[in-house]
């Protein structure tokens, strides 16, 4: 569940229909229903005209199953982490599972072009 389901679930619990606009998706169905709504993949955009105060940089990642690619849009540079086996991001093993990297750089960008 990330900030994105909380309108949806909002609407829903309100009664009101679920606009196509919306990119998140209610969470109730989370509480059940782990494994189907964990299986999507999550997307974060964060694009950045300087670097951010507190040190954030301007990167796009895309999360699914245990893997996480960020992609860093300063320097076109790309970092990838199994999270089941590494949650703290400390070991980037691009170099390790090129396919993986692939795979989900293609998910990403045909989002970011959606």
């Amino acid at each position: 569940v990330n900030t994105l389901d909380v309108m949806p679930e909002f609407l829903q619990q309100a009664g009101s229909p679920l606009t196509k606009e919306l990119v998140g998706r209610p969470f109730s169905q989370a509480l059940t229903d782990t494994k189907r709504f964990a299986a999507r993949p999550h997307f974060w955009h964060y694009p950045l005209d300087a670097p951010h105060f507190l040190g954030g940089r301007s990167a796009g990642a895309i999360r699914e199953g245990e893997w996480k690619l960020i992609s860093f849009y300063d320097d076109n540079t790309q970092e990838l982490y199994n999270l089941r086996l590494d949650p703290s991001e400390s070991h980037n093993v691009l170099r390790d599972h090129p396919a993986v990297a692939a795979k989900l750089r293609r998910k990403f960008e045909a989002w970011r072009q959606s």
